[in-house]
């Protein structure tokens, strides 16, 4: 969906968006309306005309008040209903139907503003009751008898606290739609020089490498790329997504300031903000709507019988069209075949899916007490207080289970799901940030593996890892994958090779090993942790050739297409 330009301004937002806020605004605003006029009417219609005691100024101010906020209120209702009209034509990309709205969301700030002092005086009647009736003339009786007073001065105060609350959402709305780059002749600049994709994807690796250059001491945040190799159109895309990422960056910096800032945060920070800089500002021209609308279709699409054969037949000709536009996406000798649903006809496939499911107990395990209670919400809380042990004293360093809580709770939730003695655990961390993850080493007797299992997402933190979404270079040794473009996301390679230098470091698969000879390497996880899993697999490989990797809705994008195929 193209962005709405108003006011010579790219806004975060379509021109089809304001549909359902408008019909809300008015729905409410229609509400407040009818109220107002019926409590007019009946006040004005009481018995006693005029209070002897009141001043006649204090009754013109309200009676002045109510009049232009019900003449206000039925402009705007006017105004919400032609944008909701107009914002609800044509379709997506049909723009030249919904060319008024601009104009219309112009008058509609004007009566913004109206709106603001208007409420403002409101506020001023509603509290200067004092300054035009005295409070001798307050308590007697006979004021206390001028009903259609006292019924207005209630209403207007009633009135002016939902004024403001409107204009209070108004605003958070307007915050939301601001663009701070979103100047139009910026943004048609984009649109005319940028003629081809390759000077774009150009463009996105020097913003990428950029990125994890140092600054200067002293020197400018922006970078700008002057090699003669990149056109003039390259160069501006590169220094505006410059200037937007230092946006993100400190917009993150200010939203996380509780946080302790690492130098895996501030990586994070930054390659979270490079994407986000080519999304929203590169040549897609992307609103926030527009994902919340796509993931919400994803899910009903998803919903449909034959989704699955469907996609099945588009990943195949997707993954096809890459293969012979790039050699190095290839695979020499391989034959693609269509992803299909396990046939448990099959004994071969009906184990592989028993096997499976066995060791799902184990990432489930790994998520600690929250995920045991929510999962036993009767009794699985009594269950933890039976098995856990009180422990204020910090671990010392040769322990085995590090960073968990003073009554080792999630220790006895890993206990409980797995199934497994207490003595089976050999090493388990709890430690979290935002590329070390939470993992475990078990040794499972019944199948005779080491089991490694690694947390998926439970905290921002964890967000941020999921959001680094750079691509990292994974060296396999085997041929002919360590010529071709093996890839994985960036946040689970960094988390896997922290996880990897700690168990050598501590040497816990070698001990392991040592005390159960003839088992066997299985490493799992679920979510972020099938990821990390995943990766973590490709890089023990080499020292454990016959591991075996059970992934659990997996992060998307973990690996490119050979380093898929590998890990088969």
């Amino acid at each position: 969906m193209p962005a709405l330009i108003c006011c010579r301004k790219r806004w975060n937002a379509g021109s089809d968006d304001f549909v359902f806020s408008s019909a809300i605004a008015i729905l409410i605003r229609m509400v407040c309306l009818i109220s107002a006029i019926l409590l007019l009417i009946s006040s004005l219609s009481t018995r006693i005309p005029v209070c002897q005691l009141a001043d006649n100024s204090f009754f013109a101010l309200i009676l002045i008040y109510w009049c232009l906020w019900i003449v206000t209120q039925v402009i705007v209702l006017g105004l919400e209903a032609a944008i909701m009209t107009i914002s609800a034509r044509g379709r997506i990309f049909e723009l030249h139907k919904r060319s008024a709205l601009p104009i219309y969301l112009c008058i509609r700030v004007v009566f913004y503003i109206v709106e603001v002092l208007l409420t403002i005086f409101g506020t001023f009647v509603a509290s200067s009751v004092d300054l035009f009736i005295s409070q001798q003339d307050q308590d007697s009786l006979l004021y206390q008898h001028c009903s259609y007073m006292n019924e207005l001065l209630t209403g207007t105060k009633i009135f002016v606290g939902i004024s403001w609350t409107l204009l209070v959402i108004i605003i958070i709305l307007f915050l939301y739609y601001f663009d701070p780059f979103g100047m139009c002749t910026l943004h048609k600049g984009l649109e005319t020089e940028i003629e081809d994709e390759e000077q774009l994807n150009r463009a996105r690796n020097l913003l990428l490498v950029n990125s994890a250059r140092p600054r200067r001491a002293g020197g400018d945040d922006i970078t700008v790329h002057t090699s003669r190799k990149v056109g003039r159109s390259t160069r501006k895309l590169y220094y505006n997504q410059s200037v937007e990422q230092q946006y993100y960056i400190k917009k993150f910096k200010k939203l996380f300031k509780c946080f302790n800032e690492t130098d895996s945060l501030s990586l994070a920070f930054r390659d979270i903000a490079t994407g986000l800089s080519i999304l929203f500002h590169g040549s897609k021209d992307y609103v926030i709507s527009d994902l919340v609308a796509g993931l919400k279709l994803l899910s009903k699409k998803q919903d449909i019988p034959d989704y699955f054969q469907r996609e099945s037949v588009k990943m195949r000709e997707w993954t096809l069209e890459i293969i012979s536009n790039d050699p190095k996406m290839a695979v020499p000798g391989y034959t693609y075949n269509e992803p299909r649903l396990l046939n448990f006809l099959q004994e071969a496939e009906r184990e592989m899916f028993t096997v499976g499911l066995y060791y799902l107990k184990y990432a489930i395990g790994i998520y600690g007490w929250p995920i045991h209670v929510f999962l036993n919400p009767c009794c699985g809380l009594g269950g933890l207080c039976h098995l856990a042990s009180c422990r204020w004293k910090q671990p010392r360093a040769g322990d085995t289970l590090l960073h968990d809580n003073c009554l080792m709770m999630n220790t006895a939730a890993l206990l409980l799901e797995t199934e497994v003695n207490e003595r089976e655990v050999l090493f388990c961390s709890y430690d979290n940030d935002v590329h070390i993850k939470p993992f475990s080493v078990i040794a499972d007797t019944e199948k005779k593996t080491i089991v490694l299992t690694v947390r998926g997402s439970m905290s921002i933190r964890d967000t941020f890892t999921d959001m680094t979404m750079s691509l990292k270079k994974l060296d396999v040794p085997e041929e002919p994958f360590s010529n071709l473009r093996t890839y994985a996301h960036l946040g689970l390679f960094n988390s896997a090779v922290t996880i990897k230098n700690f168990l050598n470091d501590r040497e816990v698969l070698r001990n392991a090993f040592e005390r159960y000879q003839n088992y066997t390497l299985v490493i799992c996880g679920h979510s972020l942790g099938a990821g990390i899993a995943a990766v973590l697999s490709v890089m023990l490989k080499e020292d454990y050739p016959d591991l075996k990797c059970y992934c659990f809705s997996p992060v998307g994008g973990t690996f490119s297409f050979p380093l898929m195929e590998y890990s088969k």
